[in-house]
């Protein structure tokens, strides 16, 4: 997997610290330096982005006690359920890769990522953003029970 020397932990600081507008513009810029590739570098910063989640996933499951695989509940801010066919593809996509990564499916992976970015761009950076939110929320749940979060993710 090609790293993103540290785009992703950045990605995360401006989104936690600044929020959706901030992260949105620099995933805008790497999108269009990136464009003639469509979707190597922000390919790159979605897998990282996807793998890093799973291990903070893994990491709160093991503090919780719990084992086994993982099922995702999406709700709306009002707490009632999100049912997955009324999120716009590239997000429901995103969701999907994470569950690939949690239940150790790379093929899956990386044909949720190709479903991500073969969405028009706005709706594939949401998606991005999407992850980053879940990426800060799960950050600061480990944060709140002490254990260390993975790597390059913000501390």
């Amino acid at each position: 997997m090609e790293r993103t020397g540290g785009a992703v932990a950045e990605l995360l600081y401006q989104f936690e610290r600044s929020g959706w507008q901030v992260a949105e513009c620099s995933l805008t810029l790497i999108d269009e330096v990136d464009r003639e590739d469509r979707g190597g570098r922000l390919r790159a910063v979605l897998t990282e982005l996807v793998h890093d989640i799973t291990r903070l996933m893994r990491l709160q499951a093991a503090c919780s006690g719990i084992d086994g695989p993982c099922v995702v509940e999406a709700m709306l801010p009002d707490g009632t359920p999100l049912e997955i066919d009324e999120v716009v593809p590239p997000v429901r996509a995103a969701m999907r890769a994470l569950l690939a990564s949690y239940n150790d499916c790379p093929e899956d992976v990386d044909d949720q990522i190709d479903l991500v970015l073969c969405a028009e761009r706005p709706s594939a950076v949401r998606a991005v953003l999407v992850l980053l939110n879940l990426a800060c929320d799960l950050n600061r749940w480990c944060q709140a029970h002490e254990p260390t979060p993975p790597g390059s993710v913000i501390g």
